[in-house]
């Protein structure tokens, strides 16, 4: 668990998250568009493990060669089939990970010079990110939707999306620790709708 402290007086911060497959993307997209700063977490996870990293040489040295492709970068799919198959070792990565995380994505906030920054986080909750948010939102999508999305931009099976769904807090206790619930089970349009409805609640505070 960590937060991210960023003096509050500064910035109006938003927690962006979702389970995988709910379109987080056209939400962030959406709030680009509106003026937002959306900071990817994603996007931090992936640099913070390149190679030379401390976090890339921490899960070598737990998980040997197999965890590398041939280029010397990490194999994402390798080590997912190890995490999503093992609690013990996915609460490992995210104990390595989310701290060093944490202090990256605190100095990009804080060197943002917009108004409104998005901290769009897969784990926002898990990762006790939430606690250092003004609002946090949650991107949700009907179950099927959220299997077949999985499925169509990962080509991977039935089975291997819906065990990347259980890996990740439910939808339901998610929705118990939000403010704001962007369903992106519609249209785009939709979507996009309540996402700017929102938008201007916050331009009224």
């Amino acid at each position: 668990m960590y937060e991210v402290n960023i003096p509050k007086r500064d910035k109006f911060l938003i927690g962006l998250t979702g389970t995988i497959g709910s379109g987080k993307s056209l939400v962030s997209r959406t709030l680009t568009e509106l003026g937002a700063d959306v900071i990817d977490a994603d996007v931090i996870a992936r640099e913070v493990v390149e190679p030379g990293t401390e976090g890339l040489e921490r899960i070598v040295g737990r998980w040997g060669g197999r965890v590398l492709s041939s280029d010397g970068t990490l194999n994402r799919e390798a080590v997912s089939d190890i995490v999503f198959n093992d609690e013990s070792e996915r609460i490992w990565l995210n104990g390595l990970l989310h701290p060093i995380i944490g202090r990256e994505t605190a100095r990009r906030i804080a060197g943002s010079a917009a108004h409104i920054v998005v901290l769009e986080a897969p784990l926002l909750f898990e990762s006790g990110m939430d606690k250092s948010t003004h609002e946090n939102w949650l991107v949700i999508a009907r179950e099927q939707q959220l299997v077949e999305r999985i499925m169509r931009r990962d080509n991977c099976t039935r089975a291997r999306a819906e065990a990347r769904i259980r890996s990740q807090m439910s939808q339901e206790e998610k929705k118990k620790l939000a403010d704001v619930v962007i369903d992106n089970s519609g249209t785009e349009s939709q979507t996009r709708s309540q996402v700017e409805e929102a938008w201007r609640n916050i331009e009224k505070l």
